[in-house]
């Protein structure tokens, strides 16, 4: 399986800008108060290209590389939030161990 940065990229984006507009608008703010909060749970099982649970763990083959996919559709996700308006970002690895997202 071959993975183009760019198309990998342009997938992200597809997926997490729309999924960000959602999720702003149905976050209820206070009228007086216009603040966005967001809450991104991220788990490896919905990262782009994984296909085998053997993927996932950390003595899996691939595990690195998706990490660093699970890594990306959240920056990109994260980016989407505060380009709608998000004012308040909590981001959740939901993942395991909780110590996938590179950061």
């Amino acid at each position: 399986m071959t993975n183009n940065p760019t198309q990998s990229r342009s997938r992200l984006l597809l997926i997490s800008i729309p999924l960000a507009f959602f999720l702003l608008c149905v976050v209820s703010s206070n009228a007086q108060e216009r603040r966005l909060r967001i809450y991104i749970s991220a788990d490896m099982e919905g990262v782009v290209g994984v296909v085998t649970q053997e993927q996932l763990g950390p003595t899996g083959f691939e595990y690195q590389r998706f990490r660093e996919i699970m890594t990306q559709e959240v920056n990109a996700a994260i980016e989407g939030a505060l380009a709608g308006g998000a004012t308040d970002i909590v981001v959740s690895d939901s993942h395991g161990n909780a110590q996938n997202i590179l950061i």
